[in-house]
């Protein structure tokens, strides 16, 4: 009876050893895997349309926040790749890049990219084109302010044929533009430019009214290979899985209707 006893006993613990083994053996090759997943490398301009994309102020590297890095994560947790910033100073250096393949993915994309045509996502915020300009008028300068890249400089053109369209690189020195009276108006979204007024505490400066034409939304922009309609279509794909309320709950003032 001892010998049999003392023999379960024996086999209990080799058992319990090879156990250990597999789980350990097991999370050693989940971790492998892990490290050797190709992350998912997307393109931002912080502080360009903000709360687009704006620097993270933590600490925490070149990490971006805010509602295109929402996004962002959630895409990546479907593609079950890590995701990665790549940064840049202006639009035009990220979108060589994607063009390059340094980046898989760049934010904040109407469509009006200068050069070799890319491809687009849905839109993942849907939003309206709006006219600002001074509360008191001032001597007119014949200039209307627009974000680069962002804005349809033809619309704009058809739309205020009285106005020289003038370029900026980022929402905040197109306003600024304005309130300081180096142009008449600006025209961009409603989303970046209520938040730079209101955040920034531009008083003397209010949102008039809609421009008569839009652009399609924000969507993420993919080098026009096959590798980027690839890429394209699995981030369609995540991105019309995510519930309504995602897109509602991340909206800075007041919500925004989701594609």
């Amino acid at each position: 009876m001892n010998s049999l006893r003392t023999h379960a006993a024996t086999l209990t613990a080799a058992v319990f050893r090879q156990a250990r083994l597999f789980i350990c053996l097991l999370a050693l090759a989940v971790a492998a895997h892990a490290s050797t997943l190709k992350p998912f490398l997307v393109g931002a301009v912080p502080g360009a349309l903000p709360p687009m994309e704006m620097k993270d102020l933590s600490g925490a590297g070149n990490t971006v926040r805010g509602m295109s890095a929402d996004f962002a994560q959630r895409i990546a947790g479907a593609l079950k790749r890590p995701l990665e910033w790549r940064t840049f100073h202006d639009r035009a250096a990220m979108i060589d890049a994607l063009r390059r393949h340094e980046i898989d993915a760049a934010t904040s994309a109407t469509g009006n990219d200068s050069g070799t045509a890319l491809l687009y996502s849905r839109p993942y915020v849907v939003t309206k084109q709006v006219f600002v300009e001074r509360r008191v008028a001032d001597p007119h300068t014949g200039r209307i302010a627009y974000v680069g890249q962002q804005t349809s400089v033809q619309r704009l053109r058809r739309a205020y044929p009285a106005l020289y369209p003038v370029g900026y690189a980022d929402t905040l020195s197109a306003l600024l533009a304005v309130s300081q009276g180096d142009a008449d108006a600006f025209v961009g979204d409603l989303v970046t430019a209520g938040y730079t007024v209101d955040h920034l505490d531009l008083i003397n400066l209010t949102l008039s009214g809609f421009a008569p034409f839009d652009e399609a939304g924000y969507s993420f922009a993919f080098a026009a290979d096959a590798q980027g309609e690839q890429l394209r279509q699995r981030v369609d794909a995540a991105l019309a899985a995510l519930p309504e309320r995602f897109a509602l709950e991340r909206a800075p003032d007041g919500p925004l209707r989701r594609p």
